[in-house]
């Protein structure tokens, strides 16, 4: 019961990460807890000043789970993004703070010019979804999430494996997505269709892990309808 206390306890916001850019927060005692919070306004004038770059996200470890999501979600699919942040000062406060949302970061993220060129599937972001409906989650209960939407499939077709098959993809994926480093992960979900390529039904998902160490946000998109 105790150790139930100590983890209900603890803050939910203070996890530490990393950023490039010689913008380094390296734990919680290198974070300057009375510093005064940015402004949206200061947010909005910096953000064309933050940086965000396509990476290559065609290792066999992430495109096996894309594959296995598409055959099942025949009316929809599975789109997969993967980008380099570097967050510049008055971003890094609330990021560092794990404050995505409180920023507004996912609005801005996916009508950035990377994100619309490597998932220009994704259209304009719909306005009646305030913050695209991402909200934190745990790391390894993300991962669970991410393998019962692939072993329960779409609308008309589940995953075809076997239980260790469907491990073995999952396992792929968080190796290749992040080398299994759980605990260097910040990590959101959002069952919104914020975007005309979800369908808008019971089969949307958007997965969302940031990699402090490397810097590198992976972002997996599922989609389905009957």
């Amino acid at each position: 019961m105790r150790r139930l206390l100590l983890l209900a306890e603890r803050p939910a916001r203070s996890l530490p990460v990393a950023w490039c850019g010689g913008l380094t927060v390296a734990d919680k005692g290198d974070i300057d807890w009375q510093e005064g919070k940015p402004t949206l306004a200061r947010l909005e004038a910096d953000w064309p000043a933050f940086g965000i770059d396509v990476r290559d996200a065609a290792d066999d470890g992430l495109t096996g789970i894309v594959e296995a999501l598409r055959a099942s979600h025949g009316n929809g699919g599975a789109l997969l993004g993967r980008f380099s942040l570097a967050a510049p000062p008055r971003w890094q406060w609330y990021l560092s703070r794990n404050r995505f949302e409180e920023a507004d970061f996912f609005a801005r993220f996916v009508r950035h010019a990377s994100v619309r060129q490597a998932l220009p599937e994704l259209g304009n972001p719909s306005a009646n979804h305030s913050g695209l409906g991402f909200g934190m989650e745990q790391p390894h209960v993300l991962t669970g999430r991410l393998a019962g939407t692939v072993a329960e499939g779409g609308a008309y077709k589940r995953f075809r494996g076997s239980d260790n098959d469907l491990l073995r993809l999952v396992r792929a994926f968080t190796a290749a997505a992040f080398e299994d480093r759980y605990s260097d992960l910040l990590t959101y979900l959002s069952c919104a269709p914020w975007s005309p390529w979800f369908r808008g039904v019971a089969w949307d998902a958007s997965f969302f892990w940031f990699d402090t160490r490397t810097n590198v946000a992976t972002t997996l998109l599922v989609t389905d309808t009957d």
